[in-house]
């Protein structure tokens, strides 16, 4: 079984992230989904929201300049959390397993964030994900999800393979989703309010809007 600890310990102990992802901007897509939510006044500046994965801080430092003030950020790597707490002076940020399910109460979050980590885990760990999300979302909470895609007829157990290794093969396991996958599976446990591709690198990406069913 894949220690997701250890794995991720060891990725940001040797700054195998650096070139791979951590240095990357946060993609318009993302911050646009954030600016839509404000316009609409799903979200306010006091908004709680949770980044899950949230890595070296990078999702929190662009909240934080958005002007969020109630900013969370939860990692299973210990060495992340160290960084993203050096980063960030106004998040709380602490280390647990998403899937073991996190020590906060339930209907906490207006917003819940997940850049890649969901992508991270096997899918077979997607549906405790995904039941967690629902039980620290409000009921009128949403979720805003950054996923690699997947190629049509591959099978979703199988990790996709980067053009440009950048993270030793036996740390560097992301897994992707299609089109079906979408509706299919994240549809189970969210309304899909916006699912939209972009290509911004040699493997794609899904950004997906969604709203906790009621």
């Amino acid at each position: 079984m894949l220690d997701y600890q250890k794995r991720f310990n060891k990725i940001y102990r040797y700054s195998y992230d650096i070139p791979s992802w951590s240095c990357y901007p946060i993609s318009e897509d993302i911050v646009g989904f954030v600016k839509t939510l404000l316009s609409k006044g799903v979200l306010k500046k006091n908004s709680s929201i949770l980044d899950v994965g949230c890595g070296r801080g990078r999702l929190l430092v662009k909240l934080e300049k958005l002007g969020f003030t109630n900013t969370t950020g939860v990692d299973i790597s210990s060495v992340a959390v160290k960084y993203a707490k050096n980063q960030n002076r106004n998040s709380t940020i602490f280390k647990a397993d998403i899937v073991k399910g996190l020590p906060i109460p339930g209907n906490t979050f207006d917003l819940i964030m997940d850049l890649t980590m969901t992508s991270s885990c096997r899918p077979r760990l997607w549906p405790k994900i995904y039941q967690e999300f629902n039980r620290l979302l409000k009921n009128d909470g949403h979720i805003i999800l950054e996923m690699f895609i997947r190629p049509p007829n591959t099978l979703l157990s199988c990790p996709l393979t980067k053009k440009s290794e950048k993270i030793p093969d036996r740390l560097d396991q992301i897994f992707g989703i299609t089109n079906e996958d979408v509706d299919h599976i994240i549809g189970r446990f969210f309304t899909i309010i916006k699912a939209r591709k972009s290509y911004p690198d040699s493997l794609g990406r899904y950004y997906i809007l969604a709203k906790k069913t009621k």
